[in-house]
């Protein structure tokens, strides 16, 4: 964990501004324009440990129904990079008893110029194509605060880590809420 922490905290992979795919106000404008997008690296990235990602039609749509604000959207632009420069960080052999496998590569990325953790989901399929199934982000100092919180014990029951796989509080929790090394 501490150095998958190092990585998170070190430079960025990528960096978005942050006003990436504003110019689409309705979500299928939105998820049009990132497939757009994602042609440039004809729609795939590879993971040194996993392997070509498929990055979907399909993906952006389910990260679209787990919620989206302005910074997640941004995120979109890159994905690719998340990917490719990530570190595989959990990973599940069925998850939910589904029949596939799936993964969660983490990143650092810049949005604005402020650090962010990203996350992106990767499920690997039965026929062994690996799709892209969703993204999150959070600033990397609010997770270190709630990580904080969490280890102090001074966190309100409800700040408890979500433990869903692909949870950007779980994750952080269990990167960043260990002793030492702390910034």
């Amino acid at each position: 964990n501490e150095e998958i922490r190092a990585f998170l905290e070190g430079p960025a992979v990528a960096s978005v501004e942050g006003t990436e795919f504003s110019d689409s106000p309705l979500r299928k404008d939105i998820v049009l324009a990132v497939r757009a997008s994602f042609a440039r690296v004809n729609y795939q990235a590879t993971n040194a440990e996993l392997g070509v990602v498929h990055l979907t039609k399909s993906g952006i749509n389910d990260s679209m129904r787990h919620g989206y604000g302005r910074e997640k959207i941004a995120a979109f632009a890159v994905v690719p990079e998340i990917v490719e420069k990530g570190l595989v960080v959990r990973s599940s052999d069925d998850w939910k008893f589904r029949g596939y496998e799936s993964f969660v590569i983490a990143a650092p990325i810049a949005i604005g110029g402020i650090p962010y953790c990203a996350l992106v989901v990767v499920n690997r399929m039965q026929n062994g194509d690996q799709n892209f199934y969703l993204h999150e982000v959070g600033k990397l100092e609010e997770i270190r605060k709630l990580a904080e919180g969490l280890r102090s014990g001074l966190a309100p029951a409800q700040g408890k880590a979500n433990p869903s796989f692909g949870s950007l509080k779980s994750i952080a929790l269990s990167i960043f809420a260990v002793n030492g090394g702390g910034k």
